[in-house]
């Protein structure tokens, strides 16, 4: 059931906190079951409960990513256990809680570059938005994920999409012309 929620989560069908509330639902039904009507309650292993603080240091970091300081010490402390406990079982889902919450924070950047009603914003004010305040940092790491820096990825982004956008066929000069005047906006 907690799988549920953990792909409900990934897919952003719906939000972290109602994820994290199913989640913590599902545990509280099952464990507060009376023990005569369970016979599987013995088989209910650590592993569920592991799994499932998993999906709430997930919810957490996916609301608090804006906080610059959110780290494996605040996520742990959030969700109630040590942060040796949180990189433990994160590294049993092959990953680090550390990594995790840069590979959210460098969706985020992408999701946002591509966002029309943000392509005036600056790349510095989506990267701070995301958590990551450092300009140069976020060129560095989102190089190093995607192959590019964010500023060229959102240009060859919105150059596509004038480009499909545009319905008759037309030289390169042209095009560029078109994405530039729309970019700027009316």
């Amino acid at each position: 059931m907690l799988k549920v929620a953990e792909h409900a989560l990934r897919l952003r069908s719906v939000s972290a906190t109602s994820a994290l509330l199913f989640a913590d639902s599902m545990i509280d039904l099952m464990t507060g079951l009376p023990a005569e009507h369970t016979s599987h309650r013995a088989q209910l292993d650590s592993r569920t409960a592991q799994h499932a603080l998993v999906i709430r240091a997930q919810a957490y970091t996916e609301e608090h990513l804006p906080d610059p300081d959110i780290g494996p010490a605040a996520v742990a402390a959030a969700v109630h256990t040590s942060p040796h406990t949180l990189q433990r079982l994160f590294t049993a889902e092959g990953l680090t809680v550390t990594r995790w919450i840069r590979q959210q924070r460098l969706d985020r950047c992408r999701r946002d570059l591509t966002d029309p009603t943000r392509r005036t914003c600056p790349v510095s004010a989506i990267a701070a938005a995301a958590g990551l305040p450092d300009a140069a940092h976020i060129s560095l790491t989102f190089k190093s994920a995607f192959g590019v820096n964010p500023q060229e990825y959102r240009t060859a982004l919105w150059l596509l999409a004038a480009r499909r956008a545009s319905s008759a066929p037309c030289s390169e000069l042209v095009s560029w012309a078109r994405w530039r005047a729309w970019w700027a906006g009316p």
